[in-house]
């Protein structure tokens, strides 16, 4: 199969992956071969192994990192400091699209950028909602109160304890007036441990005082 009639049927199509060959094909090893080549001259790139997309210009509808991350490990969704940044919680951009999933922790890079992965039990896999990328496509993004909690959750191994200090310098959150403190406190109640209750009220406290 040459690349402009495998084009024509992965056009759109967001991403593909390997095991769909047989199904546009007689002979999906000859496809299989061809890959390799098309990476090489930049027609196709790969998001990790098995799952792949064809170039931008070449597929009928454009998508983002968030779309792409939903779907390079799921069940996930974009969580910690890349839902920081959508909800301009932090300063920074943020290059790396960290997510949170039921899976095992792992990493990916490609031509997209860095997708990170972090476990956390299925009891934790809640909180997220439903949102649109800048090209109308629907991905799964945690609520702007999840977001700060996997943030205090996965990192508060890093620190003895949860400050105003640490949240304001260390992790320099600002504009949280958006933030719900009802959905925070019963969200927080899902982790079931004290550092987690002290680490929420602590910044439950900050947001009220400097926000409401």
């Amino acid at each position: 199969m040459k690349y402009s009639e495998f084009r024509e049927v992965m056009q759109n199509k967001p991403f593909f992956r390997t095991n769909s060959f047989s199904l546009i094909s007689k002979k999906p090893k000859l496809i299989q071969d061809s890959l390799v080549e098309w990476i090489k001259k930049g027609y196709v790139l790969r998001l990790k192994r098995g799952l792949y997309t064809l170039r931008a210009e070449d597929r009928l509808e454009k998508y983002s990192k968030y779309f792409f991350a939903n779907h390079i490990c799921s069940p996930s969704y974009v969580s910690l400091e890349a839902a920081l940044e959508y909800y301009g919680f932090i300063p920074e951009a943020v290059r790396a699209v960290t997510s949170i999933t039921t899976k095992k922790t792992c990493d990916f890079e490609n031509s997209y950028g860095r997708f990170i992965y972090k476990h956390v039990k299925k009891e934790l896999f809640t909180g997220f909602v439903k949102e649109k990328d800048s090209y109308g496509n629907d991905f799964l993004m945690a609520s702007r109160e999840k977001a700060l909690l996997d943030l205090l959750y996965l990192k508060t191994g890093e620190h003895r304890r949860i400050t105003r200090d640490l949240l304001e310098e260390g992790y320099r959150l600002q504009w949280l007036g958006s933030v719900d403190l009802r959905k925070l406190e019963e969200l927080a109640k899902l982790y079931n441990t004290k550092k987690m209750t002290e680490a929420a009220k602590v910044l439950a406290d900050y947001i009220q005082e400097e926000w409401k």
